[in-house]
């Protein structure tokens, strides 16, 4: 990701932490708990280019199996970022990208 964000000055990272079935993935921000120091490095680097994802999928108030809006991961990531980072990435970074006011 570091060389996809050096080369493409328009590139954005939107992070969704949740636990997936079947185990994680390769883009786990967190390293036996806490957040890895890696990823915590490539977010200081870039901060203008990381932000929350928050796309969930909806289901009618009728569906069999409704599935909750899970966000526990993404709330963990925020408050072991430092304080100016966390409110880039949880909102101020979106706002500036989707010119939100």
């Amino acid at each position: 990701m570091e060389k996809l964000l050096e080369s493409h000055p328009n590139l954005y990272m939107s992070i969704k932490v949740r636990k997936t079935e079947g185990g994680g993935g390769f883009n786990v921000p967190f390293d036996m708990g806490a957040i890895d120091s890696r990823w915590l490095a490539l977010m200081k680097e870039h901060t203008d280019h990381f932000m929350i994802g928050t796309d969930q999928f909806y289901q009618p108030s009728q569906a069999k199996r409704r599935q909750r809006i899970s966000v526990p991961g993404s709330v963990k990531l925020l408050k072991e970022l430092p304080q100016e980072l966390a409110r880039k990435v949880g909102y101020e970074n979106a706002a500036r990208v989707f010119k939100i006011d």
